[in-house]
């Protein structure tokens, strides 16, 4: 039986929700006309079910809750096909509800890997375990600044 694109649009977004670019992509690789998808799409935007900017919204909850830093959220939702300005409005709407304190995030994903080492907060922190903080840190899409202030609380009492 061949479902209609509306059809296999709406089962798939009864999975999980989706970027208009990830749906588009979803659709055509169904094998549904460029016209149908363009129209579906459409449809789909005007009725509320596909709407890229409250994808970003619902995205950043999840994300920052695992201490994602904003520079790694924002190329994930690059990748999945959501316009900057829509990111950066979205992220705006976000901030003003829920501020986001990323160097408090880094910080504890910095105990994180200071627990793993087995070190106290009395502790030195050598060299080593900086550069494991300060990697971790970068491939959660921490800025520079943020990594650096934390590598300099690091260095109490030595």
């Amino acid at each position: 039986m061949n479902r209609s694109c509306g059809e296999a649009a709406v089962r798939k977004l009864a999975d999980r929700m989706m970027t208009a670019a990830e749906m588009k992509s979803f659709l055509s690789g169904k094998g549904y006309e460029d016209e149908e998808i363009r129209q579906t799409i459409l449809q789909l935007r005007e009725d509320g079910y596909l709407d890229d900017r409250k994808y970003c919204a619902e995205y950043f909850v999840v994300a920052f809750r695992r201490n994602k830093g904003k520079y790694r959220v924002f190329a994930e939702l690059r990748r999945k096909g959501v316009d900057e300005e829509i990111i950066a409005a979205a992220y705006e709407d976000y901030a003003d509800e829920q501020p986001v304190d990323e160097t408090s995030m880094a910080r504890e994903e910095a105990e994180k890997v200071l627990r793993l080492a087995e070190l106290t907060p009395e502790d030195p922190v050598p060299d080593k375990i900086r550069g494991r903080i300060a990697r971790r840190l970068n491939s959660l899409g921490y800025g520079s600044g943020i990594i650096y202030a934390i590598l300099e609380e690091l260095k109490r009492g030595e």
